[in-house]
């Protein structure tokens, strides 16, 4: 299958792999998003810049914000990764990644009680989180920071760093440092497809 209808299958199903088949069905591995920004920076340099493709809106908060307002954010919104800012300037990042740590204390908290208890909490608003001491805020657990690049940047080398990095975006900078937008393994994606 040629990279292009792989890039759209992806884009069109919200997926960031697929499964490797021969013609006889026999499994022979996956590829994945990850592979077709390799593929990107090693084939096109200097055909794209980043302001062509990055996304201008891009979902920020405080380092004082609870990881609540971070996970309310990502779902509604459908992101995969929020910009810590401080004033206009990105000063961290976190992602669904960075939340895993983060979903283990959630899950033994839930494991720990009896199934009526979860019932009733699931009824009411008080929060499942009682095994915490503290609120998590986002300086807790953002990458301090963040790899950026400028609006003026090939694509190409936008996408060298995620790969060499093994990260999925990255905040977009002007001359000033100031976040204007965010690049990531899906622009590359779009541009392939």
């Amino acid at each position: 299958t040629d990279l292009k209808t792989c890039a759209q299958m992806m884009l069109d199903k919200q997926i960031s792999s697929l499964v490797v088949i021969d013609c006889s069905g026999n499994l022979q591995g996956i590829f994945t998003k990850s592979d077709l920004v390799d593929v990107y920076y090693k084939h096109y340099e200097g055909k794209n810049l980043v302001q062509d493709y990055m996304t201008k809106k891009v979902f920020t908060i405080s380092r004082d914000h609870s990881i609540h307002t971070v996970i309310a954010i990502m779902i509604k919104n459908r992101v995969s990764r929020v910009v810590v800012v401080k004033g206009q300037k990105p000063i961290g990042i976190i992602t669904g990644r960075d939340l895993l740590p983060v979903s283990t204390l959630i899950e033994a908290d839930i494991h720990g009680m009896p199934s009526e208890v979860l019932m009733s909490r699931r009824q009411s608003t008080t929060p499942l989180l009682s095994g915490i001491t503290h609120v998590l805020l986002a300086r807790d657990v953002m990458k301090r920071d963040p790899i950026t690049v400028t609006s003026d940047s090939d694509l190409a080398d936008a996408a060298q760093i995620m790969t060499n990095n093994k990260i999925s975006g990255l905040p977009v900078v002007d001359s000033d440092n100031n976040l204007i937008g965010i690049v990531s393994k899906t622009d590359v994606v779009r541009v392939l497809a």
